[in-house]
């Protein structure tokens, strides 16, 4: 008799362990939509800004780029913000309930994203106070922009 309990309980936790994974499991597919939908929504509405909206003449090619790369993550983190957060959830969770082995690459992906991220932010705020401050107060920075077709216009003025 105790011996069929324990084997009850066995299973009826393997039953709830995996129904926790599935729970998991689907929690963070409907968060991954949800970000590729936003990061596809952010991006098909961002602007392309010539490089004469930023009126940088004072400003050397490298700062500049710099404080480009910096305001392109700072627009997406706004934009992505909610998404990013309840993916940020479900991938842990989904972690927790896992064997770590098969999350290393959300583990990878979100600690390269975040390493690229602060990497900008630690560039910029490098830069001269009043460069920082130029660049945070254009309104075209503000949002999602094309920073590639912007970074490559400023390398070839001549495109």
């Amino acid at each position: 008799m105790i011996c069929l309990f324990s084997l009850l309980l066995a299973y009826t936790n393997a039953v709830a362990s995996d129904n926790k994974v599935f729970f998991a499991k689907q929690k963070l597919q409907v968060a991954t939509v949800a970000f590729e939908k936003q990061m596809d929504k952010c991006f098909s509405n961002a602007k392309k800004i010539s490089s004469a909206e930023l009126q940088i003449d004072e400003i050397s090619l490298e700062m500049t780029k710099t404080a480009i790369d910096y305001m392109h993550y700072s627009a997406l983190s706004t934009c992505m913000k909610i998404q990013y957060e309840g993916f940020l959830k479900a991938a842990y969770f989904y972690k927790a309930v896992t064997p770590s082995k098969r999350m290393s690459d959300i583990d990878s992906f979100v600690s390269s994203t975040w390493v690229s991220e602060l990497d900008a932010e630690y560039k910029f705020k490098q830069l001269p106070k009043s460069v920082q401050q130029y660049f945070e107060k254009l309104a075209v920075l503000q949002t999602p922009f094309d920073a590639m077709s912007l970074i490559l216009e400023l390398d070839n003025p001549s495109l």
